[in-house]
């Protein structure tokens, strides 16, 4: 599981930018996407033009008039005061609960402090009031006792009411990929 701060100084030669949905820098502390220009950027991806075209765009007018090609990662981040970066999440991976756009590892992270947790992984599930809702697919430590009315008062304790799981299955382990990290797709498939 990746940390829901980890903190990240850029390469010698690359532009950084956290860019809101329209393309202006975010402020301190502001949630954007991180782009990144310079030389070292690559042309885009081999043999790949829809991901590239994607991917591979120019910076905004207002950042940059001559239009130089940069690289918008996915990544969801902000910058301190300092200028270091936090990594908060993929954009891919975001969950829209009410407007709220939740990074799963922010929930994750949470939810593991919890003693009867082995292992978990949350996803975003379709849902006609708010959009989407998270749902929950949890492995529980050895000998643990599930009670889940008390799982999920002590999620409320620990989460704001949009983060809060509105559905939990209780799994003997979770499937991973080939890399051995969580096979994500296939977990959602599992919840829906």
């Amino acid at each position: 599981m990746i940390p829901n701060q980890t903190r990240w100084v850029g390469p010698p030669h690359a532009n950084l930018y956290v860019l809101n949905e329209q393309g202006e820098p975010c402020a301190s502390g502001e949630v954007g996407e991180l782009v990144h220009a310079g030389p070292l950027v690559s042309q885009g991806y081999w043999r790949q033009p829809a991901q590239t075209a994607k991917r591979f765009k120019p910076l905004p007018k207002s950042i940059d008039s001559e239009q130089t090609k940069a690289v918008w990662s996915g990544d969801s981040v902000y910058q301190d005061n300092d200028g270091y970066l936090y990594f908060k999440g993929r954009n891919d991976d975001q969950i829209k609960v009410s407007g709220y756009r939740i990074s799963p590892e922010e929930v994750e992270a949470a939810l593991l402090a919890m003693p009867l947790v082995k292992e978990l992984a949350v996803a975003g599930i379709s849902h006609e009031k708010t959009g989407q809702a998270i749902a929950l697919a949890l492995v529980l430590s050895k000998g643990a006792e599930y009670d889940e009315q008390k799982f999920i008062m002590q999620c409320r304790r620990s989460l704001p009411s949009y983060m809060v799981p509105t559905r939990i299955k209780l799994f003997d382990n979770l499937p991973r990929n080939a890399n051995d990290k969580l096979d994500r797709p296939r977990i959602l498939e599992m919840l829906t």
